[in-house]
C-alpha cells in the first residue's frame, strides 16, 4: 500500500490500494495532483491524490522499478530499474552496466542525470535520449543523486561512504563531504542549496551546511 500522512498532525488522510506488489518508491506530481509510483511488479502506476485511485499504468521495464520522478512540467516521468535501464514515457536510455538506484530531471527539465551500481554517473539528453556525459571516481556502488537548483551542481551518495558535490560543466569533484563512517543510502538538498542531508546504513542522518561543508547535525 501507499499511504498519506499529514505532516503536522502525523495522521493518516488516505491509503492507496491497486498494487499487490513492493513499492520502492513514490514522488507527487508538481500540481500535487498525482502520485506517480514505482514498484516490484515491473509497473508504473499514476494515482490520483482525489479519488486514491490508480488513473493510469505504464508498462515497459523487464524488473523492478526502484525509482520514479515527474519533470518540472509534470508532463515526463523518469523512471530506472534493475533491468539496468532509464525510462521516459517516450525513450530508454541504455548505457549503465549495473543496476540504476535513482534518476532525476534537471531544474529545466533538458537533461536527466542517474546513479548506478556500476558506480557512475551518467547524464543524458532528454531531447535525444543520448548520453552526454559520464562522472566516475566513486568507489563503491552509487545509491542517490540529486539536482541544485542552479542545474549544474549535484550531489551524489554511495556505498564508499562518501558524499560528493559535482560540477556538471566540468565534470569534476567539486568537494567531499565528511564526517561519517557508513553506507551512504540516500541524499538531499534544501530547496534553497544551502542544506544537504543524507541517510546512512548505520541509522544516522547527517545534515551539512553548504557555505563551511561542516556537518552540523547528526541524527541517531
Amino acid at each position: 500500500t501507499i499511504r498519506l500522512w499529514n505532516v503536522e498532525s502525523g495522521k493518516e488522510l488516505m491509503k492507496l490500494e491497486g498494487c499487490l506488489c513492493l513499492v520502492f518508491n513514490v514522488s507527487f506530481s508538481p500540481d500535487g495532483k498525482n502520485i506517480v509510483s514505482g514498484s516490484s511488479d515491473n509497473i508504473i502506476r499514476i494515482w490520483s491524490v482525489d479519488s486514491g485511485k490508480p488513473v493510469q499504468t505504464l508498462a515497459g521495464h523487464s524488473s523492478g522499478i526502484l525509482d520514479v520522478h515527474f519533470s518540472s512540467d509534470g508532463q515526463m516521468i523518469v523512471s530506472t530499474s534493475t533491468d539496468n535501464t532509464v525510462c521516459e514515457r517516450l525513450k530508454e536510455l541504455k548505457g549503465h552496466l549495473g543496476s540504476i538506484q535513482c534518476a532525476i530531471f534537471s531544474p529545466n527539465d533538458q537533461f536527466v542525470v542517474s546513479c548506478s551500481w556500476d558506480k557512475t554517473i551518467r547524464i543524458w539528453n532528454v531531447e535525444s535520449g543520448k548520453q552526454v556525459g559520464i562522472l566516475d571516481g566513486h568507489s563503491g556502488v552509487m545509491n542517490a543523486v540529486k539536482y541544485f537548483s542552479d542545474g549544474h551542481t549535484i550531489v551524489s551518495a554511495s556505498a564508499d561512504k562518501t558524499i560528493r558535490l559535482w560540477d556538471i560543466k566540468s565534470m569534476s569533484v567539486i568537494q567531499e563531504l565528511e564526517g561519517h563512517t557508513s553506507y551512504a543510502y540516500c541524499v538531499d538538498v534544501s530547496p534553497d542549496g544551502s542544506t544537504i542531508a543524507a541517510g546512512f546504513v548505520n541509522k544516522t542522518i547527517c545534515i551539512w551546511g553548504i557555505m563551511t561543508f561542516h556537518n552540523f547535525l547528526l541524527f541517531h
